[in-house]
């Protein structure tokens, strides 16, 4: 499955047009009780047909899990866009469907992911709010990771570089707090 993920960004990344845009990733995630830090990555590639509808694709690895799976976008306003799709992970059963909503305009934004099938439900929810061209404040809850305040800060001339860290102190299914949850990430675009 890892190898299917790797080829698969490979051929994607190198068919880059204008109309076409590569997001990939690169995360860590730490707890008190973690020996070491969880790494894992992720792309998402998009490829708009008209100004209201796109294709996208989604690919995740972490060391012992890859999912990756597709889908279609729409846009009905400048500041709304919802996809639907569905692909495979490593699992019993590999199946699984996901869909996200994004609002925003160029103060505040708001991204809902939701996954189910394979090994379960799944969802992450992030909100942020730009304080400069380069810093933006907010908040974010994903499953098996946390509930907590999250920074993003991005270079604000030159290449697509994002450096971001949620310090996830709850854990809503369990109820538990940890201060040393933390979730980090470094992303390019093109």
């Amino acid at each position: 499955m890892r190898s299917l993920v790797v080829l698969a960004l490979t051929a994607l990344a190198t068919t880059a047009s204008a109309q076409t845009s590569v997001k990939l990733e690169l995360r860590a995630f730490s707890t008190s009780a973690s020996e070491r830090p969880v790494f894992g990555a992720n792309a998402l590639i998009d490829h708009v047909y008209t100004p209201r509808f796109k294709a996208w694709a989604w690919l995740q690895t972490e060391e012992k899990w890859a999912e990756a799976y597709a889908g279609m976008a729409f846009t009905p306003a400048n500041w709304f866009e919802f996809g639907l799709g569905a692909g495979i992970e490593q699992a019993n059963k590999p199946w699984r469907v996901g869909g996200y909503l994004w609002m925003g305009n160029k103060y505040v934004s708001l991204l809902a992911l939701a996954e189910e099938g394979g090994s379960g439900p799944w969802y992450q929810a992030t909100l942020l709010g730009k304080l400069t061209t380069w810093f933006q404040f907010g908040a974010m809850i994903k499953r098996f990771a946390g509930l907590g305040y999250r920074l993003d800060f991005s270079l604000p001339n030159g290449p697509k570089v994002k450096l971001w860290a949620a310090h996830l102190l709850l854990d809503p299914e369990t109820n538990s707090v940890d201060s040393k949850r933390i979730l980090a990430g470094l992303s390019y675009s093109f």
